[in-house]
């Protein structure tokens, strides 16, 4: 490991703590490519050189050839090596669109060769755009899911994002929020965020919008938080989110805020993530296959969509992306009470309608038959 983290044993111990409480520990890995200083890369002249090629990447690195068997006997030892020595649980693969894969080899080979040590190990690929052929013929069992991010940003800062994606854009945001519109066959094929380092804070993404102030801001991040635990797919938090971090992307340190834990803004952060993690865990609706589309509201920003399992669990969400309150008829699948998370309510259901609900300006509530909380 990277010294300024810690020792070889500092890591081991850590993992070790992580095991006891039950926490799986999936490790961040860069093959596409490495640094000028590498030793492979000094090894031999970069066009002599067998593990390396001639394509080129966004940063200007030597570029991996994972068609080398040189490369191929390189990755599968680390990969080995993190597992039996560190006793990891998984993988996170860095821009696997560069990787490249053909059955053999790239993401191919890659995915295939960690299997073969740990057949449960979970592989999960950085693939930008997302392609769900890469999980349908290779080993690897998820990829980020750039549809929901890239939807969301827009909807979170009330603009566009990207060139493509629309605040308000309903059916993109359906896309979003349910795999099976992108061509995944099952929920934990995709991993859902609205953050990662990759790119800025919700709320200083929020904040370039120059319309929207700070507690705006702190508003949509509560309001991505509602969509990204209650979405069919595996939620994904970049460290600080749940309790407001709000600094711009930088590849300087950038430690995180704790005193902002404490703060009014951090707390009330905090304490929805909370809720939404019980939630989740509470709810297998939450964890199932199932979502559909009960009603849309274009005009005013407004989502209504239901998830449920097999056994009778079932949650109903209704998303307002806009920045008014709006007044909505929420469909239900059965009348009776209802019990709302969020706000903590009991609604009386009847003509399996809510009518003329309000929904708070940028937030969501959610209605589930059973109260956990």
């Amino acid at each position: 490991p990277e010294t300024a983290y810690g020792t070889p044993d500092d890591f081991k111990a850590l993992v070790d703590a992580c095991h006891r409480q039950s926490i799986a520990v999936i490790l961040d890995v860069v093959f596409n490519h490495c640094c000028g200083d590498c030793p492979l890369a000094q090894m031999y002249p970069y066009n002599e050189n067998p593990y390396f090629s001639t394509d080129h990447n966004p940063w200007g690195f030597p570029d991996f050839n994972h068609w080398s068997d040189c490369t191929k006997r390189c990755t599968k030892d680390v990969l080995e090596h993190w597992m039996r020595e560190y006793h990891i649980d998984g993988f996170r693969f860095d821009y696997t669109i560069g990787i490249g894969y053909d059955g053999y080899n790239g993401v191919s080979y890659i995915s295939w060769a960690a299997r073969q040590f740990k057949n449960d190990v979970y592989l999960i690929a950085e693939h930008l755009p997302q392609d769900p052929h890469v999980v349908h013929s290779t080993n690897m069992d998820s990829l980020w899911h750039d549809t929901f991010h890239d939807q969301m940003k827009a909807n979170l800062r009330e603009g566009v994002y990207e060139h493509s994606n629309y605040w308000g854009d309903l059916d993109k945001t359906v896309k979003g929020l349910f795999f099976a519109a992108d061509g995944f066959s099952d929920n934990a094929q995709v991993v859902n965020y609205t953050e990662s380092h990759d790119e800025e804070r919700v709320i200083f993404e929020a904040l370039t919008n120059s319309s929207l102030n700070f507690d705006i801001a702190v508003q949509k991040s509560r309001l991505g938080a509602i969509a990204l635990f209650t979405a069919a797919g595996v939620p994904m938090l970049y460290h600080g989110q749940e309790f407001g971090m709000d600094t711009r992307k930088t590849i300087d340190p950038n430690k995180l805020k704790w005193n902002k834990l404490t703060s009014s803004t951090g707390e009330s952060l905090f304490w929805i993530y909370q809720r939404l993690s019980k939630l989740r865990k509470d709810h297998p609706a939450l964890r199932f296959n199932n979502l559909e589309v009960m009603k849309k509201y274009s005009d005013k920003k407004v989502l209504v969509y239901k998830r449920w399992d097999l056994n009778g669990d079932i949650v109903v969400v209704a998303l307002n992306f806009s920045n008014d309150t709006q007044y909505v008829d929420i469909p239900f699948p059965y009348n009776g009470k209802w019990f709302e998370c969020i706000y903590d309510f009991t609604a009386d259901v009847n003509g399996n309608s809510l009518s003329n609900h309000d929904i708070p300006p940028s937030s969501g509530k959610i209605f589930c038959l059973k109260k956990t909380w």
